[in-house]
């Protein structure tokens, strides 16, 4: 495991047929706040 970021969150096991792209993982976590940067690996 990496080093850890202060405010960097690690999402593992969501259903992948709802997510198609960083777009849609931007969509799903914008009510909790701002989004800098997603790493998207589908």
């Amino acid at each position: 495991m990496g080093e850890v970021v202060r405010n960097q969150l690690f999402v593992a096991g969501y259903n992948g047929n709802k997510i198609a792209d960083d777009k849609g993982i931007k969509d799903i976590f914008k009510k909790y706040g701002s989004i800098k940067d997603v790493a998207y690996q589908g």
